[in-house]
């Protein structure tokens, strides 16, 4: 998972911002065999492994932590009957263990309580102007 962001801070406890996720899949090809079981024929390429998603949030922040809340869409992603909904949320919390360089955990989830990925994160921020 690779994930682009863009957060503003607007006072010294919260930041709002957002981005875009770019995520292999490598579920894809047991979500294919369990609906060519049901019936339906799918065709997969190497490009099908991989979604696109845009998100928007709310960073709480807290001296070197940050909790993260995001919703997010799949703008692109390969169409498998009965896969996760189009619609996920993200919530999460970060360690600054350097100025600019955080490690952390987040967890990725659909209808808001199902969890769907556990994402390790280690993440730089740059600063613009």
């Amino acid at each position: 998972n690779v994930r682009l962001a863009y957060d503003r801070q607007i006072s010294h406890k919260s930041a709002f911002g957002g981005g875009f996720d770019i995520t292999y899949d490598g579920t894809v090809e047991g979500q294919v065999r369990v609906s060519e079981l049901r019936g339906d024929t799918l065709d997969v390429s190497n490009i099908d492994y991989w979604s696109v998603g845009v998100f928007g949030g709310y960073t709480l922040i807290v001296d070197r932590f940050e909790v993260p809340i995001q919703l997010g869409y799949y703008v692109l992603r390969k169409e498998i009957p009965g896969q996760t909904p189009n619609l996920y949320q993200r919530l999460g919390l970060n360690w600054y263990f350097l100025k600019n360089t955080h490690v952390g955990i987040q967890i990725r989830f659909y209808d808001f309580g199902k969890a769907d990925w556990i994402e390790w994160t280690l993440g730089q921020q740059w600063h613009w102007g």
